[in-house]
């Protein structure tokens, strides 16, 4: 038998007695009057035991513990349910960390958040019936709405499925595992910071021959993940500032599947962190892509040149059966990273790129 390992037995069994000590003495310990494996194997694992007793001695008798991630979300101190047939809370009011629940199979007309701060807005009830349906209005969110998780919920019949007020110190909008069906203008428009858009089902955004978009974002590093489009009247997803990530999502049927146009002004702002367009699908659409050099100027006026605008990483797209102008992915601007697209059908353009 090793020496090193008997030392580093007598001086494990001399540590303060605790979970270490337990899990020590009763894992490396038998191993000493281990006979029967033969004389190969128990080589084998007295040198596993070695390094294990060495790094953990040279620790102070405390293992090696990888710090645990933080929650995705901080659980709720306060659930209120919501049952049919009842009102809405006044969301501006809510206290930080409530978590409103509205019964599944139930309707109500708008949601308006009301500058309200750290709650959620869920479901509960029965799986098996539909989710809480928002018929007529939608989701209003209001100036100085920060820090709010929505999901579950079934949004139709109203103009915007959810509205953000421009430039009024929203942060943080989280709207997850929702669909929102028929608007007869843009799915959402969104000027929030740090918007998380994911899994959200979106049909039939604004009518024919509109300028409405399935999602329009123009807030900093808004995330739209794994988010299904169809049908927009104009874009599928319109992006206008820095930040932004389109990853994993399915958009088919519009005139352009995802589009930029800047609308940093060069006399204040300078373009931030690139942007992210990877892992997509589209399909049906007359330009798959355009990253364009110009935008819809603040004070409606093109400033005066250079325009701003960040980078681009754009790849591992997936892009099939366009229509119209057969126009795979346009870019008017630097794009640093451009590889593992992939075209199925007859394009005039498939990649242009500065």
């Amino acid at each position: 038998m090793s020496e090193k390992l008997t030392t580093a037995a007598s001086m494990l069994r001399a540590l303060p007695a605790g979970k270490i000590k337990d899990a020590l003495v009763k894992g490396v310990l038998p191993w000493m009057s281990y006979e029967e494996a033969s004389r190969q194997q128990l080589a084998r694992k007295v040198a596993e035991l070695e390094q294990s007793i060495e790094e953990i001695l040279g620790n102070g008798g405390l293992p090696d513990v990888p710090e645990a991630p933080p929650p995705l979300e901080k659980p709720p101190s306060n659930v209120v349910r919501v049952p049919m047939g009842t009102s809405l809370p006044r969301f501006g009011s809510a206290a930080p960390g409530t978590r409103y629940e509205l019964e599944r199979g139930g309707t109500w007309q708008r949601i308006d958040l009301g500058g309200g701060q750290g709650f959620q807005i869920g479901s509960y009830g029965d799986p098996a019936r539909p989710l809480p349906r928002l018929r007529g209005g939608g989701i209003f969110v209001p100036a100085n709405t920060r820090s709010v998780l929505m999901e579950d919920l079934d949004i139709a019949e109203c103009a915007i499925g959810m509205n953000v007020v421009p430039h009024a110190g929203v942060v943080g909008i989280t709207l997850r595992n929702s669909y929102i069906k028929g608007t007869s203008d843009s799915a959402i428009i969104d000027y929030a910071d740090d918007t998380r858009l994911e899994n959200l089902l979106i049909e039939d955004a604004g009518a024919r021959g509109t300028a409405s978009h399935g999602i329009y974002a123009n807030g900093r590093r808004t995330e739209i993940l794994a988010c299904r489009l169809y049908r927009a009247a104009k874009n599928g997803i319109s992006l206008r500032m820095d930040g932004q990530v389109v990853a994993g999502c399915d958009v088919q049927g519009t005139s352009i599947g995802i589009a930029y146009f800047t609308e940093l002004d060069p006399k204040t702002e300078r373009g931030g962190p690139y942007n992210r367009i990877e892992d997509n699908k589209i399909s049906g659409c007359s330009v798959a892509m355009y990253i364009s050099a110009a935008g819809g100027w603040p004070g409606g006026q093109e400033p005066a040149k250079p325009w701003v605008y960040p980078d681009f990483h754009i790849n591992r797209n997936k892009i099939a059966g366009p229509i119209g102008q057969a126009q795979g992915i346009m870019c008017e601007i630097p794009v640093s990273q451009h590889a593992g697209n992939t075209f199925e059908g007859a394009f005039s353009v498939k990649e242009k790129y500065v």
